[in-house]
């Protein structure tokens, strides 16, 4: 809870339901970091005296002062609210701190790798670290579709090996319709992006895709076609 006698801003961003702040509010905020942090902080960690927009503002600002204080406050916005447009403010927050975030980021691996290993990739981007490059390989015997965007923003060509196994044995029938065998298509974009070729195995497990997903494809075509001479109507209980 913010105590005491505050500057105008901090009541400002806490009524803010707005998606741009005014500048002069932001500039004032981040002209004083020593005096504008504590305060920042204390308004994350108060739920009730922020709605979304506030608590992006405030997440926004503590990655434009790069105080290191705030780094395990937006890792746990992060574990917090995961999918979230905050956890989406927080990573970009946290990589304008790089390499500085990674030891609070590698800290949260073991027990919540799904939310920030995306992060903690993007953080340690060209760095090669032994240690980060472990982790997010961790992450791909568990999750390759997360683990290709992770190990891909990492930027070490060295996993590409250990990419073109797990593309050897994707399953396209893991999930179903448009999105089956999305695993191959991310693996394939990985190896790319790290400078790599998937080769004549790439181009044979995307051809498998491409036939698994075509009779849905087929239908959904189908189906929208139909829908100009089909009177659609909401489902009641009495239908099933």
């Amino acid at each position: 809870m913010v105590e005491g006698a505050a500057p105008l801003w901090v009541d400002q961003i806490r009524s803010w339901d707005e998606p741009e702040l005014p500048d002069e509010v932001r500039s004032e905020v981040t002209a004083s970091p020593e005096q504008s942090v504590p305060l920042l902080l204390a308004l994350l960690g108060d739920e009730e005296m922020l709605n979304l927009y506030g608590a992006i503002h405030v997440i926004e600002m503590l990655g434009q002062v790069e105080a290191a204080d705030a780094i395990p406050a937006l890792v746990n916005v992060l574990v917090e609210e995961p999918g979230t447009r905050l956890a989406d403010a927080a990573d970009e927050a946290l990589r304008r701190f790089g390499a500085d975030a990674v030891p609070a980021l590698m800290a949260a691996m073991e027990a919540h790798a799904d939310c920030v290993s995306y992060t903690l990739g993007g953080c340690a981007a060209g760095t090669a670290d032994p240690e980060v490059r472990e982790a997010l390989l961790a992450v791909l015997a568990d999750d390759p579709d997360l683990a290709c965007g992770c190990l891909a923003a990492f930027g070490d060509p060295s996993v590409i090996p250990m990419l073109m196994d797990e593309l050897a044995v994707a399953d396209v029938l893991e999930d179903k319709g448009v999105v089956a065998g999305q695993t191959v298509i991310e693996l394939v974009r990985a190896i790319e992006k790290l400078g790599g070729d998937a080769g004549a195995l790439g181009r044979r497990r995307i051809r498998e895709v491409e036939h698994v997903r075509a009779p849905m494809r087929e239908l959904l075509s189908q189906i929208q076609t139909a829908k100009s001479g089909i009177r659609w109507r909401r489902l009641r209980r009495s239908d099933f």
